[in-house]
Parts: structure tokens; sequence; C-alpha cells
């Protein structure tokens, strides 16, 4: 059984998805599922940036396992195509059958922004005295508009979104799609609650910037040549 994007699209809610992610992050923790690190080739397509990567991502869980493919292709931006690539197959673990083949960008987008949210929802009531009301997001792709999505579920309390992005017409189209702020990038990492959504190769956040308390989820930077946060930001967590 193949399952499209628009079919994921049809079914995968947050409100079902961030609960599951919650309790995967505990059954790991408590040593019930096999994952092991996942393996990543380059693709050897180009010399620069637009160099890709594919990345294997198995798994054994409960009654199944699994395994997703994925693909990271930064210049896929000039070419109007998503940068991220997913097919996932699910496999009954006692005989080995296939179960369903799905494909996995959508999952992979709404799962990313889905972890952020359930360590958001058990962090921030011991991190702060009173509910954080401020939300800075640096970038402004498909991560950035999901966390947006993801976070509202847990967080009833959030009144303000300033949004950074070294392209101020995506920051703008963005912030006008969700009702929030196009605002430098100082801004967006002095508030409350700050998402760090970007491939820069440099970092994007300072801890300068930083409030005393503030909150920060990174997740943009993933291999050893991305970074996002500075050693100040670092040090200071």
């Amino acid at each position: 059984m193949y399952v499209s994007e628009q079919e994921v699209r049809a079914v995968l809610t947050y409100e079902v998805l961030i609960p599951a992610i919650r309790q995967a992050l505990i059954d790991y923790a408590a040593g019930h599922v096999n994952q092991p690190p996942r393996m990543i080739l380059r693709a050897g397509n180009a010399e620069d940036f637009r160099n890709g990567w594919f990345g294997v991502m198995p798994v054994v869980a409960g009654d199944v396992m699994g395994v997703k493919t994925v693909t990271f292709y930064a210049g896929n931006d000039e070419l109007g195509l998503h940068t991220h690539m997913a097919i996932i197959e699910l496999i009954r673990r006692e005989t080995g059958e296939p179960l369903a083949l799905m494909d996995g960008r959508l999952i992979t987008e709404m799962r990313t922004a889905a972890v952020s949210a359930a360590a958001f929802a058990g962090i921030a009531p011991l991190h702060f005295e009173s509910a954080p009301s401020s939300f800075g997001i640096i970038g402004s792709g498909v991560q950035a508009r999901a966390h947006i999505a993801a976070l509202r579920q847990v967080w009833p309390e959030m009144r303000e979104i300033r949004i950074a992005s070294r392209k101020a017409a995506n920051a703008t189209r963005l912030a006008e799609e969700v009702g929030g702020r196009a605002v430098p990038v100082e801004e967006a990492a002095a508030a409350d609650v700050v998402v760090t959504a970007t491939t820069s190769p440099v970092p994007v956040l300072r801890g300068e910037w930083l409030k005393p308390n503030a909150l920060v989820l990174a997740v943009g930077a993933s291999g050893a040549s991305v970074r996002e946060l500075d050693d100040e930001a670092m040090l200071s967590s």
C-alpha cells in the first residue's frame, strides 16, 4: 500500500502527532526502541552548497520495523523544489512483511516541529515563572512555518511572533501569513522563546542577543558543515 503526501496531509494532525512523538521520546529514553544513528552519504552532484546528501534511518519499535530514506538538496530552492524529500517503509516485525510505503516529506516536516512542541510542553512550565508570550524565529522556510503551527497547539499564551530571515521578503511573506512581524535578527533573538530553523554554515544566533532566561530550540543544524548558535549561546545554555 502506497500512501501519498496528499493522503498523509488529509489525516496527520499536530493534535495527534505531538502526543505520539512525546510517547516515542519516552520509549526511546527507556530503551524500548532500537534506533541506530542514521547513515549519510554525500550525493556528489555538485562542489558547492548544492551538494546533496542521502540519509538512511532504520528503527525497530514495538510490533513494527521501519526505514526512512531522506534526501537534502539545498540547491532545490532555486529549482522550485522541496529541499527535503523522503520515503518511509513500514514492516511487520514478526514476519518481515512490508505493510506500507509512505511519502515521507510532510511526515518529516511535521515530525521535526512536533518534537520541538513536545519538548516545549515539557520544558516551559519548569523553565519560566510565568507563561512566555513572545516567539522569535530565525528562518522563514518550511520548518519556520511548521514550528508556528505545532507550537500553537501547546502554547496558547503565544501572543507575538517575530520572524527574521536572510531574505527579508520571505520573512515578510511568512509574517503576513501567520499574523507575525518581520524584524531584524536581533529583535527575533530577544524573544522569550527562539527557534533557529536554517541551514546556515555560520552562526545566526548570538548569545549576546538572548534574554537571560530565553528558551532556544535549535533545529536546523544537523551536520558538521552547518552551525546556528555561536559559542556564547552554547556556553550559556
